[in-house]
């Protein structure tokens, strides 16, 4: 994992999931809530990162967060994931700024991921 497949580091993963995601509203009111062959997209990014390695996820909610972090607390249960919680109040701003609001929750590297994307494995 993350360049030298020989050398697996197990990093921290922050996934972004502040946005409000205003081109899909029609569709849902949570873009990483949205469901894409029966999982939510968030849930798929972090069952990606689960399988190269990655076992603890520090989340950033903004936007419509009490829904997100309340399905994020369900799967911390059934898939035995370790998350921590950072709200971004200032969520309308840019991206930067989610990943700030959560630095005393990481060390010097971690993998960078949006909680409304979809990753291969090989990219990780």
């Amino acid at each position: 994992m993350f360049f030298n497949k020989k050398e697996v580091c197990v990093l921290k993963c922050l996934i972004i999931a502040a946005g409000k995601g205003k081109r899909i509203r029609k569709i849902s009111d949570s873009k990483p809530l949205t469901k894409i062959y029966g999982l939510p997209l968030i849930e798929r990014v972090i069952l990606t990162a689960r399988r190269v390695g990655v076992d603890e996820f520090v989340v950033v909610t903004g936007y419509n967060g009490k829904k997100v972090r309340k399905y994020l607390d369900k799967i911390k249960k059934k898939r035995g994931v370790k998350i921590t919680h950072v709200i971004n109040e200032e969520w309308d701003k840019e991206n930067g700024l989610s990943v700030l609001k959560a630095r005393e929750y990481l060390e010097d590297k971690f993998l960078l991921l949006m909680g409304d994307h979809l990753y291969e494995e090989d990219i990780l």
